[in-house]
């Protein structure tokens, strides 16, 4: 079984027989940093894949794995490969009724739960299940006294698998009739502009993509790696999943589902990936804190935003310390996923001396495909220069739709995403459902309306909508945090978050962001009026995706009547 090498479970297992000792991952538990040498998750894959192999699963049947990031969803994953199982990643924020269609369409026999929260999930479709075989949960402490629904705790399963080496000899001979071409990985797409789809990649393209990273991502081995997306996200299994077997650089996980800030700031990662909108979220929380600051080391803190401090005493004075805060004074790399960040947060990261990389991936194509020029989002945010990784080729057609494809693949992938042909190189413009048709001029990407939105302290994020008719809205989200601390330093009385919302010292705060935002906008893309969200947005509600990418024209037709009230 350690042999083989077409697999990521078979990457992972020979880099445990080359390294034993080698750390593979790093796990908070009980406010504790456990170290996970490469050894003893090699025995714990090969006792899982075991232990599933003696309940006489077939070789191809789909095992649903519904976890955050945890060691133990991740060596599940490797187990299955070495069982010749499909496992399939589904989001922890799925909501039982999609989880219920999901595994229902996939033809899942197995699910392993992360916890108690995705055990109930489950317990609620049972009925609608009647293929699922084995309900398995990875932390059993809320579960124990269950008896409306039978469960059982992975860790037996390990232990049945340790006790069977008899077996191991019919395990191999069956993991050896795999091929590259097997079904290695499965997920389900964003459905970010319809329904999602379920997607399976066959071990070949699974390595063939890390393969093709390489010189585009800067892994290394023992390097740490912090990644800030869910394991069902292309981005999620490419860092946490595929880029510890290949590379041996080593996930940090924490105790939730993800990195907290102060979980990033105790790991001090090398090696950082997270949405554009957590970028978005250290900057604000930056500006922040130097408002807070007073006194020389505000003036110091501002002096460092304003015009930067990448070396000598005042990056030790006061960029040094912002870096700390952020948990990034050891990262020499930084990325994010497809939405690109602000200019002022790509200024803010710039002049603390760090450039944001952007991350092109994509659903069908099992995870990135390209990066984004360094130093390309400073100078032109709204047409980054693409870099592709060595295995994708790209061209446009006709309507200017960037199409892909991956070496060994005949067939072109239409993308949906908009791109410009220059001397420079291929330039990303945008999704083509994402264009405002206004007036005059040409279209107008609303993401470029939304960062420009975001830079404001006071909003968590927007919506751009609007037409010829009726010019460009804003529909605003504020941050609740920030916004209540503003309000209570001012003795401002509010009882609900909707009142404070509503009342005409908040409205000011979206008046005044979206002025600022239209100093900095193109003429065509400025914003006509603004309404201010009375909650969150929330993937429950099917206004995000369950990787919390906005799904735009859901949030459209949702506040339709505040949009167009006659």
């Amino acid at each position: 079984m350690a042999e083989l090498s077409t697999t990521l479970a078979g990457a992972a297992l020979a880099r445990a027989a080359a390294a034993p000792e080698s750390l593979a991952f790093l796990q908070k538990r009980y406010g504790i940093w456990e170290r996970h040498g490469w050894g003893a998750c090699a025995r714990w894959i090969e006792d899982c894949a075991l232990g599933l192999d003696a309940e006489g699963t077939q070789r191809g049947e789909t095992v649903a794995i519904l976890s955050g990031q945890r060691i133990d969803a991740v060596l599940a994953v490797y187990a299955c490969q070495l069982a010749g199982l499909r496992p399939l990643l589904l989001h922890p924020t799925i909501a039982p009724g999609a989880l219920a269609s999901y595994c229902e369409e996939a033809g899942v026999s197995i699910l392993i739960a992360e916890d108690q929260e995705q055990v109930d999930k489950a317990a609620d479709v049972l009925s609608r299940l009647p293929q699922l075989q084995r309900l398995l949960v990875i932390d059993a402490k809320g579960v124990r006294g269950y008896r409306h629904v039978k469960v059982e705790p992975l860790a037996a399963v390990v232990e049945q698998g340790g006790a069977l080496d008899g077996r191991a000899a019919a395990l191999a001979v069956r993991t050896a009739l795999l091929s590259g071409s097997a079904p290695g990985l499965a997920l389900y797409s964003g459905g970010v502009c319809g329904d999602a789809r379920l997607l399976t990649f066959s071990h070949h393209a699974l390595l063939t993509m890390m393969q093709g990273a390489r010189g585009r991502v800067p892994f290394a081995a023992g390097a740490l790696l912090a990644a800030q997306f869910a394991l069902a996200d292309p981005l999620g299994h490419f860092f946490c999943v595929a880029a510890p077997a290949v590379t041996g650089a080593v996930p940090c996980f924490g105790e939730g589902r993800m990195l907290t800030q102060i979980e990033l700031r105790e790991a001090s990662p090398a090696l950082v990936a997270a949405p554009a909108r957590a970028y978005e979220r250290m900057r604000r929380e930056t500006v922040a804190r130097i408002e807070r600051a007073g006194g020389v080391r505000q003036a110091l803190f501002t002096q460092v935003l304003a015009h930067g401090a990448a070396s000598g005493p005042l990056a030790w004075l006061a960029g040094r310390p912002l870096l700390n805060a952020l948990g990034l004074a050891r990262a020499t790399w930084l990325g994010c996923g497809y939405d690109q960040l602000s200019a002022a947060s790509t200024e803010c990261f710039a002049h603390l001396g760090k450039s944001v990389t952007g991350i092109y991936s994509l659903a069908d194509a099992a995870g990135p495909v390209a990066v984004l020029a360094a130093g390309n989002a400073a100078s032109t945010p709204a047409s980054p220069t693409l870099q592709w990784f060595s295995h994708v080729s790209a061209q446009l057609d006709g309507a200017s739709e960037l199409l892909v494809r991956s070496s060994g693949n005949a067939q072109w992938m239409a993308t949906g995403d908009l791109a410009l042909q220059t001397t420079g190189g291929m330039q990303l413009l945008g999704r083509g459902v994402d264009c405002l048709h206004v007036a005059e001029g040409d279209p107008v990407q609303a993401g470029l309306i939304e960062r420009e939105l975001a830079v404001s302290t006071f909003v968590n994020q927007a919506v751009a909508v609007g037409g010829p008719a009726t010019g460009i809205t804003a529909l605003i989200e504020l941050d609740e945090t920030a916004v209540r601390d503003w309000a209570r330093m001012r003795g401002l009385a509010f009882t609900t978050a909707r009142s404070l919302a509503d009342s005409a010292e908040v409205q000011q705060i979206a008046s005044d962001a979206v002025a600022r935002a239209n100093q900095c906008l193109p003429l065509q893309a400025r914003i006509a009026r603004h309404i201010v969200l009375p909650r969150p947005l929330d993937p429950g509600n099917g206004e995000l995706t369950a990787s919390l990418a906005l799904r735009r024209a859901f949030v459209r037709n949702r506040y339709a009547h505040r949009l167009f009230p006659d």
